[in-house]
């Protein structure tokens, strides 16, 4: 009996995507077929290999596949087909070095805005700016205006997927930051975490890198020290949030966005242990 392959997963990128899975018949098959194909398309493409892994290129960004395998056994004999998996591509990925002024609108295409239960969103516009003509700010009519109305609460989000090599020791996230008057105090999450989806989740419960909170409308110049324990595919999120009693009741831009990398950086989680009253043990990471 050839029975088709069982545990298929798949690893996905923005154009990519590694699909994997596990033989259950006596023996090795000869090969493996794999069919895959765009949700909304109608017909598969197919490929075979002899491992039990393959990986796919050549796929569109932020677009949901469906795919499925067979084993291909001796004597031309071959199983049936798996069910159906899916998976979503992410969108294109960024890589580093990175600069942004939002002058660039293709590049801006790559920004995704997001927001719960608020009239707020960030825009790029040229209500304000740090250098050039255009930045990205809170605003309550689609960039025409760089300010708010006073919504009871609501959440608006920012970002964007980046590639973080691991061989590198650290990044830097730079970016010039204004509020928007002297009279309401805002506050700005910033957070980098591995995306568990290419749809956007909300960060809720997990930890920024970093909390901004300004009272003035000056730009502040914002540098953030990433270590190596950010690899591979990580999500940049900024967050403006107006819970209808202090939190963000201004609005905010961002501008001049760069993101480097540092191939030695410092050390970092540092720890004194064993600790008396004339020695103690001090430890790092590199």
């Amino acid at each position: 009996h050839c029975a088709h392959p069982l545990q298929r997963t798949s690893v996905v990128a923005d154009t990519t995507v590694r699909l994997s899975w596990q033989n259950i018949n006596v023996g090795m098959p000869e090969s493996y077929t794999v069919a895959y194909k765009a949700t909304t398309d109608s017909t598969y493409t197919l490929l075979e290999t002899s491992d039990t892994s393959l990986t796919i290129t050549g796929l569109q960004p932020l677009t949901n596949y469906t795919w499925k395998v067979r084993s291909n056994c001796s004597d031309g004999e071959h199983s049936d087909w798996s069910t159906e998996e899916s998976f979503k591509t992410f969108q294109i990925l960024t890589t580093m070095p990175y600069t942004c002024g939002f002058e660039d609108s293709l590049d801006n295409a790559l920004w995704n805005s997001y927001y719960q239960a608020s009239t707020h969103q960030w825009c790029v516009g040229n209500a304000v700016q740090h250098n050039g003509q255009y930045s990205c700010y809170i605003s309550h009519d689609n960039g025409v205006t760089y300010d708010i109305i006073n919504p009871s609460h609501g959440k608006a989000y920012l970002y964007r997927d980046f590639i973080f090599d691991p061989t590198y020791d650290e990044y830097v996230l730079e970016f010039n930051f204004k509020t928007f008057d002297t009279t309401n105090q805002t506050d700005i999450s910033v957070y980098i975490e591995s995306p568990a989806s290419p749809d956007f989740v909300s960060p809720y419960g997990e930890i920024p890198v970093e909390v901004l909170r300004f009272s003035d409308t000056l730009w502040h110049p914002i540098s953030i020290t990433l270590n190596r324990t950010h690899s591979g595919i990580q999500r940049l999120i900024f967050e403006w949030t107006k819970d209808g009693h202090f939190i963000a009741k201004g609005s905010c831009a961002i501008d001049d966005i760069t993101l480097t990398r540092v191939a030695f950086g410092r050390p970092y989680a540092l720890t004194a242990s064993n600790i008396n009253h004339h020695s103690a043990l001090l430890t790092w990471e590199s």
